[in-house]
């Protein structure tokens, strides 16, 4: 049985991002609640994801866990 995906927003912090600046990852609940329109919406529930961990960084919300991943947050 494959666990539930779930959707996420990725973005840059910055609005005009560096060679330094990563994107960040939003969960769909963070978005709602900010009520803006930052980042570039991702459809993980359909699309799914690579083979790392996807953790919302305002929230910490694991939207996405690699199998075996032990990590806690």
């Amino acid at each position: 049985m494959q666990d539930k995906l779930n959707d996420c927003y990725f973005y840059f912090e910055n609005e005009h991002p560096s060679d330094d600046d990563h994107i960040k990852i939003m969960c769909t609940e963070c978005h709602a609640k900010s009520q803006s329109d930052i980042g570039w919406f991702w459809q993980g529930s359909i699309k799914g994801y690579a083979p790392y961990d996807f953790i919302c960084d305002t929230c910490g919300f694991a939207v996405h866990k690699q199998k075996g991943s032990d990590e806690k947050i």
